[in-house]
Parts: C-alpha cells; structure tokens; sequence
C-alpha cells in the first residue's frame, strides 16, 4: 500500500554519498550535492497556485531552488513553521487535513448518538453508539476490566504442563493475538477463490524480529529497554523486584528463540516457498509437543475440512523445541505477556501509563498520551471500524467522486499498457501476461455497494471496554472461520471506507481506494486535473505497478499463484532495478545520536530493502504523469507549463511530513518505507518532464546527468507522441 501513516522526518537532511557511489562506481544517486550553476531559477508562477485548491502556497519555501531539493522547496515553510504535537509521533501534511476532517465527522456522529440522535442512520448505530460509550467511560470502568484480566491470568496459571497450553493459545489468537504462531484463514495461493488455513510465524511482542537479534547499538537498547519495561509489568502484576526481573529475563530468552527461528522478508520473497501442504497428523509429526488437536477443537476448527497451509515448516520443528526445553512457569508467564501487551491499555491508569512509557515514550518520542476521543476513534477495529464506515459515508462522502476517480484509473491503465509496450526489461511472453493482468485490473472505489448487519455481536454500554473489545475480535475471529469451506466473496470489502490508506491485493488483481483518501487535500472534485493526478493520482499509478512489478510478478490476473515472468525478464528487470538500489544506497538522513541528541550523525537509507516501494514511487510519478497528459489529449490540448508544474507541486505536497527523531531512526533501521524526501527527489530527478517544467539546467541536484537517471517505467513521450494520443481519443470519440 501507499501508506498514508507513515514514520516521517522532522528535517530529514538527504545528502549524496558521492565518493561511495563512485568507488561502486555506480550511477550517482538523484539529489546528491553537486555543483550548481543554476542560481535564482524563476520559481513557480503564482498562477499556477490558482489551478489548484490542492496545492497549499503557504508550504512552499521560496529561499530553496526548486532545482537543488524540490521537497524542501515545496514544504519547506510548512515543515519550519509546524510544531510535532506532544501526543504525535508522526505529522503528515495530508494526513492533517484528511484525518481532521474525517475524524471530527466521526465524533460529531458518534457523540449525537450517546445522545440518542440518529439521525445520521446507519446499519449498526445502536452498537456503535455502546462501543464508543464504553470506550469513553473506560476510565471509570476499571473494576470490571482488571476481574476479566485477572479470570485469564487465572485461567493460565491453570495451565500444568505444555501438553495444556493448545488450548489457551487458541483463546488467544481468538483474541487476535498471535501467541506462538499466526493462525489465518486465507484465499488458497493457487485458487483464490478458495480459503485455507494458514499457520504462519509470530509469537513476538516487538515490531520485527532483528529487535532481538542484537545487530547493532539500537537493537541492543531496544532489548535491554523492553526487558526493562517487561520487569515492571511483572511487578505491577504482583511479583517482587527479583521475581520480576528473572521471569522477564526468561521471556525475552523464550522470544527470541522464536526470533531467530522467524522468517526474514528475504525467506518470504517468493509465496511458494511459504506454500507446505499438511493433515493433522502432519502437524503432530512435526511438532508433537503442542496438541494440534485440542487446539483446533478450541477454535471450533475441523482441520480435516480445509487445506492446512504451514508458512515456514522450520518454525514450527524449532517452535516445538523451544516449548519443550521451557519449564512450564517460563510458558505460563509467556502467555500473560502476549494478553498484557495486548490489553494493557483497556485494563487500568497503571498498565496503560506503564505500556505507553516504553511503546510510544521510548520507541517512537512521544511525550503525551492522545485524548480519551481519539484513543476510542482508534479503538474501532475490523467489523467495528466497517461499521464505522457507513457512518463517515453517509455524513460526508460525495458520491460524485466515484465517477471522477474511475475515469483517472481508467487513463492510467492507459498509460500502464503504453508503457508496458516500450519496457525493454520485458520480453514478449511476459509483456502479454502483464496487458493482461492490467486489463482485467478490478477497482473498488469509495465504499461497498451494501454495509454488513453485525448481528449476533453484543455490546454492553455499560460494561467495560476490554470485555467489549474481547466481544468484538472473537465476532471477527468466527466471522473468519467460518469462511472455510465457502467460496471467496470478490464483492467483500478488505478495509474501512474511512481508511486513509490505498490498496493493491494481490490475489484479487484488485485496487481499493477507500472513501478516506478521496478527499481534499488528497482529491478535490473542484480542482483541475493537473492537481488531482499530481496527489491521488499518483496513488493510483503506485498501486496498479504492484500487480507488474516484483510480488506482482507472482500471481496471475485471477490473483493465483504463477511465475509470469521469463527468466529473461527476470534479469534484465534486476539489472534495471539495480540503479534504483544504488540511488537509495546514494542517500542519508541526519538523525540525532542515541546517546547524544543535540548531535546528528548520517543513517543510509537501505536500498534493497525500500526496493519495492522505489520502485512503486516511479511508477507513480511517471504513470501518473502520462495519465495526466492524457486526460487533457481528450481535451484536444496538451497541458501548459503552468499545468505540469501544478503536478509535480502536487506531488511533492502530498509527501509533506514530520516526526520525531526516534520514529524516523526506527523507519530507517526497520521499515521498507523510504523517507519522504527521497520519496519526492529521488521519483522527480529521474523524469525529464520535471527538469523541463522547472528549466533545471544539468548538473543540478534535481536534473543529474541524463545518464545517471532510472528509467523503469519511462514512456519515451514526445510532442509527436501526444499528438498522435490526441488523435486516438478522437477516434475512440467518434465510436
């Protein structure tokens, strides 16, 4: 997904690392410093601002050459003059807008319901209405969530030996918690129009599985940090000092024996090599110490109903082990922490102040907690947060805006195929299948065509928000479950209609863009073209690439499992590719030390790993660019200079971002997010429509020698080109 919560920079300072890249002698990253002549370049006109409700002038930071680093020059004034709120770890300029809008509509609904108007009518209201009562109320509800905690911890402690603990496990992953493994129910690899069940890796509390393998200073802390954090929970669960600091000193060694018996996205590149068939008696063969059928009897789960997908056979065989060589107190201690770090929040002041310490304090730098009304906005979830969207819909969506964005997905397929006809990475065979794949491309857009009735979920008003937040994920859990043995409903919707993130599923061939990013700043029914492709379209463009490009490159247009590329392809595309990993290699973020912060030292941003979203961004940039042109070839017209520069000002504003120095560290060190910097420079320096809009003379940092560009999805455009694409839409006109 295009994520739109993304880890983001205070003042991410990118810098080349030229003397690197030339000892690789590799193409020079886009954006590196270089020496430039191109001094007091005219800016953007300020007529273009007019173009757009989109585009936010304020932003643009004029002392910047929008050749040198056109994010700067583009958010640059905003990111000065905006301050990173004490309850936020992350600002996203987009996000400000969209998230305000949406979540004030949200309470304003929800808040008119605790007062029994409803007269914004939705399938599920009246259990809306008792979700976000009991949430808000939580705090006064104490008692009743700490005797449903302590009725678990009991349950646990129950447990005699690990021939016992199947049961509980199932419970909790009921819970939606992924104690020991994960346990899904998921559409089958090789015909998706079937569900199966699927047990893959988990078991871990920290967001990756690297945080407990030590690889470096952060990680280390991180370690020593979390057991610290874990010492306290003991304590606040009742052991003494000592007590507590040898259990957590036992689960930490527990967990980081399922660490190191994790996959790494590595092992997970290709989905066959996660696709092993077993019975259940397989499942005993392989790890006989964990009763699989007492398990599945506890989930309510007939395996021999269902195929039984196993993600990683060495997990489980070491998984086993490990739960054969712990004493059982280690076990039982476990399996508390899974539900503590879970449920903390919902408990008491004392859990959650603790939890908040390290997850949000420590982890990410943030210094406040939310208010009540935004914890309980983020506390709908799955059939609850569905619900929730029907509201946001029907208070606030034009319906107007599905025609509009249909007919952009519709020119991007457009531009998708003319590309695809001029790639030189792909050969003939697989250049068919990928027409294709983006033929048969489906969209859901806005929200579904009917809301789901939650029948037989109860939610008590009054009652504590940890027993109605149990309530609602084992609803899901069984909604899931009972899935297996039907066929795959392509008209279910996978996410909330007030998301505020995109989608591209892989074994649906499907783009989601959901209600929550068609809204201004993002999409603008008032707004020209050039804005609208510039910002949303660029989403569209990022996503229909992921069904072409890499994982894309494992599945069919039915969404099933099928190496479409050649080996061939396979090939020239990695060799293509490789400039892409080099250009992120050639870039560095200036994040403050540790141990130091006043201090800043360069972190390099991993090229292999933010791969995939690389090269997603240059889709978007360049696609999006050439559906742009064509909706104004409808028009009879190519767009203006003013027009293109309204696009890419679009598109650089809608990157915009902040956050603190802990969070972008840990985006950096872990995620496959790029910062957002690289996400504008490193897409604008290799299109020479940009260098042209903005007269960026070479070698600027923004306009690298032509043979330092990545060209992965280039369309060799012309004026010769667009007339002709001016002449294919009179014809199809005429038809």
């Amino acid at each position: 997904m295009r994520n739109l919560f993304l880890l983001m920079s205070v003042l991410p300072l990118l810098t080349g690392c030229e003397d690197i890249k030339s000892s690789q002698s590799a193409k020079a990253a886009p954006g590196a410093p270089v020496a430039s002549s191109a001094k007091n370049l005219k800016t953007v006109d300020s007529s273009v601002l007019e173009l757009s409700r989109i585009i936010d002038e304020a932003a643009i930071d004029e002392s910047v050459n929008p050749c040198d680093n056109f994010y700067q020059y583009a958010c640059g004034s905003w990111i000065k003059k905006t301050e990173l709120p004490a309850d936020q770890t992350s600002i996203f300029k987009t996000d400000l807008q969209l998230k305000k809008t949406i979540r004030e509509k949200l309470k304003s609904v929800l808040n008119a319901y605790q007062k029994g108007d409803f007269s914004v009518a939705s399938t599920n209201s009246k259990l809306l209405s008792n979700y976000y009562e009991s949430c808000i109320n939580a705090p006064s509800e104490q008692t009743e969530a700490e005797s449903i905690y302590k009725k678990e911890l009991a349950a646990i402690d129950s447990i005699k030996d690990v021939s016992e603990i199947a049961p509980y496990v199932a419970r909790l992953h009921m819970f939606d918690i992924k104690a020991l493994f994960a346990f899904e129910v998921e559409a089958d690899l090789l015909d998706s129009s079937n569900y199966i069940i699927s047990l893959d890796t988990g078991g871990l509390t920290l967001p990756d599985r690297d945080s407990y393998l030590g690889k470096d200073f952060e990680d280390t802390d991180t370690l020593i940090k979390y057991q610290d954090h874990m010492t306290r929970s003991f304590q606040l669960l009742g052991s003494d000092f000592v007590s507590a600091t040898n259990t957590a000193e036992a689960v930490k060694t527990f967990e980081v024996k399922l660490a190191e018996a994790s996959l790494s996205a590595k092992d997970r590149a290709n989905p066959k090599d996660l696709y092993h068939v077993f019975k259940l008696n397989d499942l005993q063969g392989v790890a006989p110490d964990f009763n699989w059928k007492q398990y599945f009897s506890a989930l309510g789960v007939d395996p021999r109903a269902s195929k039984i997908i196993v993600r990683s056979t060495d997990f489980l065989k070491k998984m086993n082990k490990a739960i054969r060589t712990t004493p059982i107190a280690t076990l039982r201690a476990y399996l508390k922490w899974q539900l503590n770090e879970e449920f903390a929040w919902y408990i008491n002041d004392k859990y959650n102040a603790e939890s908040f310490k390290f997850w949000d304090a420590y982890l990410n730098g943030q210094s406040q907690d939310l208010p009540r009304e935004e914890v309980c906005l983020n506390a709908f979830e799955g059939s609850m947060a569905e619900a929730l969207g029907e509201v946001y819909v029907r208070s606030a969506y034009d319906t107007k805006t599905n025609a509009q964005i249909e007919h952009m997905i519709e020119n991007t397929k457009l531009a998708f195929h003319t590309s695809l006809d001029q790639l030189p990475w792909l050969d003939p065979i697989s250049r068919l299948e990928a027409h294709n794949k983006i033929s048969q491309l489906s969209v859901k857009v806005g929200y579904p065509s009917t809301f789901k009735s939650l029948d037989g979920l109860k939610i008590e008003p009054r009652a504590s928000f940890l027993k109605n937040i149990i309530s609602a994920r084992v609803y899901d859990s069984r909604r899931m479950i009972q899935k297996l043995g039907t066929k795959a409903d392509t008209s279910e919707w996978t996410v909330a209609t007030q998301s505020l993130d995109s989608f591209y599923n892989h074994q649906r061939n499907e783009v989601t863009l959901p209600a929550g990013v068609l809204f201004p700043p993002n999409f603008d029914l008032a707004a020209g073209d050039a804005a609208n492709y510039g910002s949303i379209g660029t989403t569209i463009a990022y996503e229909i690439s992921r069904a072409i490009a890499l994982d894309g490159s494992y599945f069919d247009a039915k969404g099933n499992y099928k190496e479409w590329w050649s080996k061939g392809t396979k090939k020239s595309f990695a060799e293509t590719a490789q400039c892409l990993v080099d250009q992120a290699n050639g870039y560095s973020v200036a994040v403050s030390k540790p141990l130091n912060p006043s201090e800043t030292e360069p972190v390099f941003i991993r090229g292999e790993d933010t791969l995939e979203k690389n090269i997603a961004d240059q889709a978007g940039g360049v696609l999006a660019f050439e559906a742009f042109k064509q909706s104004f070839a409808e028009q009879n017209r190519s767009p203006s200079k003013k027009e293109n520069q309204t696009f890419f000002l679009s598109y650089a504003q809608s990157w915009c971002t902040k956050n603190t120095a802990e969070s972008l560290r840990r985006q950096l060190d872990y995620s496959d997010e790029p910062p957002a910097e690289f996400r504008v420079n490193g897409v604008l320096a290799n299109i020479s429509e940009f260098q042209n809009s903005f007269a960026c003379s070479e070698p600027t940092r923004m306009s690298p020698p032509k043979a330092n560009r990545c060209e992965v999805w280039s369309i060799n455009s012309t004026d010769d080109t667009q007339k002709k694409l001016i002449g294919t839409v009179q014809i199809k006109r005429k038809d």
